[in-house]
C-alpha cells in the first residue's frame, strides 16, 4: 500500500510472504505516479532484511529542478510514528512495558475518562480521546505551536471523548504526546535520545530531528493540494511544536529508511514474537478487528496496528492503492501487506 498525493513520497514498504514483491511494487508505484502526477518520489520494498527493489524518481524541488537522490532528506512527518511504536515493542521485549496495560500504570494526573485506555488502543488511534489539535488538515496556529506539552494537555482535556476505547480508528495526535511521556518514563531518557540510541541505534546517520522551520541539507520542498486543485507549498503545514516528537518528529532519506527496515524485518531490532505483536491488526474490546477498509474505499481488510497500517487482500481481493489528496503530506509509508492471491492466468496476465 502506497499514500500519495502528488508531492513527494519516501516509501519504505514491509512485505510478509509475498511471491513477487518487485511486481507488486513496480506495477503499483508506476500506476500511482502516472495517475496523481507525482512530481517526486523514492521508494524501496524491504523483506526479511533485505532490500527487493528501490525506486528513486522525479524532482525534490519544482522550483529548481533539483532531481531526488538517494540521500535527498524528507519530512517523514506522521510516520514517525513507526520509531515510537518501535519503542513500545523494544520496551514490551525487555518487559518494562505491556501494550494491554492501562495508560493509568504509568502516567498520573490523567481524567478519569482516559485513565481505562490502554497503550495499545493509544498507539493504534483507537482511545477515543480528544485531540489536542484544532484543525488536523490545517496549519498549526501560532498558539497551538507556543503551547507547553501540559497547556496541549490541558485543551485535550476540556474536550468531549469521541469514542469508547478501543471501538474505533480517529487519528490524532494526542495519543502520541501521551506514547512520549510513557516512553520516558520507562526509560529515564528523553524521547528523542531513546529513539536515536536504542531504536534507529548507528543504522540511520543522515536522520535528524527538526519540523519544517528546522534546515536540514538536502531536504526537499513540501507541497501540498490540501487547499487547491492545484500544487502549492506547504512548509507551514508542517511546523510543530517539540512535545509532538513521537508523532512528526523526524527526517531521513531512503538509505536510512531501507536500514531501518533491514533492521526491523531481519528480527535483530525485535524479537519475532514483539514483531508480530507491532503489526497484529487493531481489535476492539469486544475481539472484532477495527477494519477501516470500507472508510477508505479499498478492498480487503485495512486495519491500524501498532506499526502503522496492516493490509490484507490474501482473500483474492484487487488490491488497491491508499489515495487521499486531502492529506498535506504522507512522504513515508510503512505497512505489512500480505499477497494477492492468483491463479497462474491471472499473475501472467499482469506481468
Amino acid at each position: 500500500m502506497l499514500l500519495a498525493n502528488r508531492r513527494w513520497i519516501l516509501a519504505v514498504l514491509y512485505f510478509t510472504g509475498v511471491a513477487s514483491a518487485q511486481d507488486f511494487l513496480d506495477s503499483a508505484v508506476i500506476s500511482m505516479l502516472k495517475s496523481q502526477h507525482v512530481p517526486g518520489a523514492a521508494i524501496a520494498a524491504v523483506q526479511d532484511g533485505k532490500v527487493l527493489r528501490e525506486i528513486v524518481y522525479g524532482d525534490a524541488n519544482l522550483q529548481l529542478h533539483v532531481p531526488v537522490k538517494r540521500t535527498t532528506t524528507f519530512q517523514l512527518a506522521s510516520l514517525t510514528k513507526i520509531f515510537t511504536a518501535a519503542a513500545l515493542m523494544k520496551l514490551e521485549a525487555d518487559g518494562k512495558l505491556n501494550l494491554d496495560d492501562p495508560v493509568s500504570k504509568y502516567l498520573t494526573g490523567l481524567p478519569k475518562g482516559w485513565s481505562g485506555v490502554n497503550v495499545r488502543e493509544l498507539a493504534t488511534h483507537t482511545s477515543g480521546l480528544p485531540d489536542l489539535i484544532t484543525s488536523p488538515n490545517k496549519p498549526l496556529t501560532d498558539e497551538e505551536l507556543n503551547r507547553t506539552a501540559e497547556e496541549a494537555l490541558k485543551f485535550a482535556e476540556s474536550q468531549e471523548i469521541v469514542a469508547p476505547p478501543g471501538m474505533r480508528f480517529q487519528y490524532d495526535q494526542t495519543n502520541y504526546l501521551l506514547l512520549q511521556r510513557i516512553i520516558e518514563y520507562i526509560s529515564g531518557k528523553s524521547l528523542r535520545e531513546f529513539l536515536t540510541t536504542s531504536v534507529m541505534q548507528s543504522s540511520m546517520p543522515a536522520t535528524e530531528w527538526g519540523d519544517a522551520r528546522i534546515v536540514i541539507s538536502g531536504r526537499s520542498d513540501m507541497y501540498t493540494e490540501l487547499y487547491h486543485d492545484r500544487i502549492e507549498n506547504a512548509a507551514n503545514l508542517f511546523a510543530y511544536p517539540k512535545y509532538l516528537d513521537a508523532a512528526a518528529g523526524l527526517n531521513s532519506n531512503i538509505l536510512d529508511m531501507e536500514r531501518f527496515a533491514a533492521l526491523l524485518t531481519s528480527g535483530k531490532l525485535l524479537p519475532r514474537v514483539e514483531l508480530d505483536r507491532m503489526w497484529e491488526p487493531a481489535k476492539n474490546r469486544g475481539g472484532q478487528i477495527v477494519d477501516v477498509a470500507n472508510d477508505l474505499d479499498l478492498r480487503g481488510v485495512a486495519a491500524p496496528t501498532v506499526g502503522w497500517f496492516y493490509a490484507d487482500n490474501s482473500a483474492g481481493k484487487a488490491s488497491t492503492s491508499l489515495h487521499d489528496r486531502r492529506i498535506g503530506n504522507v512522504n513515508y509509508g510503512f505497512y505489512q501487506a500480505k499477497p494477492v492471491h492468483r491463479s497462474p492466468d491471472q499473475s501472467a496476465g499482469q506481468r
